[in-house]
């Protein structure tokens, strides 16, 4: 397993899911990553490479994986979901959350 290349295929999958999501929408809000359990050879590489941090109930959470600077919640949640199916792929329990602002 190589954590940069998993992170980097991750990263592109979320932020093409955020260019061809469709127009934006008009409701705001956030959307991240958690990884569980906040350990293993990708979430210490996430760590040592700044990415990421404690996730609000456990875990490890990647704010807005997807990179998108837009307000449109429907737009980051495509993102932050295709970094989670990517994560899964290789055997790393992610979910993708969300919330409204």
């Amino acid at each position: 397993m190589n954590p940069e290349a998993i992170f980097k295929e991750a990263r592109a999958a979320a932020i093409t899911a955020v260019e061809t999501g469709g127009p934006e929408g008009a409701m705001s809000g956030f959307a991240w990553v958690t990884i569980h359990p906040a350990r293993g050879i990708f979430v210490n590489w996430l760590k040592k490479n700044g990415h990421g941090k404690n996730g609000w109930s456990g875990g490890w959470m990647i704010w807005n994986p997807g990179e998108y600077g837009g307000q449109c919640i429907d737009l980051k949640y495509a993102g932050a979901w295709s970094f989670a199916k990517v994560l899964e792929k290789y055997g790393i329990w992610a979910e993708a959350g969300s919330r409204f602002d």
